[in-house]
């Protein structure tokens, strides 16, 4: 599940550079601006996920909670390994050690879950998106010396999208919903 991490990368930086204010406009910018191919219109696209949109939870709660409905999906070893990750994200270790850990977080996943289970990729690609998302707001806030912790109110969200997009949608999903969350989340 890289290539979901490298997209959503892609197109989280793109929709970072937009000036919108809405999740709306996100998706619309995202087909029209940022060169995403939803393969149906633009009308359909924000028919069929605004309201998966809505859903995105907000706070300071972690990443398994934050899953809401779709939590009955997993297994307890998927929901344990998200939560893994998510812990990594909490603590207060530079972001080259979250990396490291996530990578061994990831490499404990591909391992033992099944990846050709909806969830079991779902779950991979939450970590690659983890991994990916960490860096990215890393770079986008600029500051050589923040901590995961701070970035996790960024990166949670994508982590979230990742999950529950791919649950709904495949790896595409994953990529579109995680950048949209996370963007959203930044624009609070």
């Amino acid at each position: 599940m890289e290539f979901v991490g490298i997209e959503h990368n892609r197109y989280a930086d793109c929709l970072l550079k937009q000036q919108a204010a809405t999740e709306s406009e996100l998706v619309r910018i995202l087909v029209e601006r940022c060169g995403f191919d939803p393969g149906m219109t633009v009308e359909q696209f924000e028919e069929r996920y605004l309201a998966v949109l809505d859903e995105r939870s907000s706070g300071d709660i972690g990443l398994v909670e934050s899953l809401g409905q779709y939590r009955s999906r997993f297994s307890a070893a998927e929901l344990s390994l998200l939560a893994e990750a998510d812990a990594v994200l909490q603590q207060e270790t530079s972001v080259a050690e979250a990396q490291l850990r996530l990578e061994t977080i990831e490499r404990k996943a591909v391992q033992t879950l099944d990846a050709d289970t909806r969830s079991g990729q779902a779950v991979l690609a939450g970590i690659a998106t983890a991994r990916y998302s960490l860096n990215f707001w890393a770079d986008a806030v600029g500051d050589a010396g923040i901590s995961a912790r701070n970035l996790w109110p960024l990166v949670r969200p994508d982590i979230e999208g990742g999950v529950i997009g791919l649950e709904l949608g495949g790896p595409w999903g994953a990529v579109f919903v995680g950048a949209v969350f996370s963007i959203s989340a930044y624009l609070e």
